[in-house]
């Protein structure tokens, strides 16, 4: 058998959020197919620190 491996979205398992609600359906299917899996959920990519507030620590010159 394979293994899936799921790159989700940190969340809570109780969301409202759809975009976290979506992802944790997905997994609940990948469960119930019966394959080997894993779950990713990371909080954060590299490329969205500059959306948090990044462009200050640029400018300070910690990034």
């Amino acid at each position: 058998m394979k293994n899936v491996v799921h790159l989700g979205a940190c969340g809570r398992d109780d969301t409202t959020v759809a975009h976290w609600a979506w992802h944790q359906l997905v997994e609940k299917y990948i469960e119930w197919s019966g394959f080997i899996f894993t779950h990713l959920r990371p909080e954060t990519f590299m490329q969205n620190v500059l959306s948090y507030g990044g462009k200050r620590g640029i400018n300070e010159g910690v990034i």
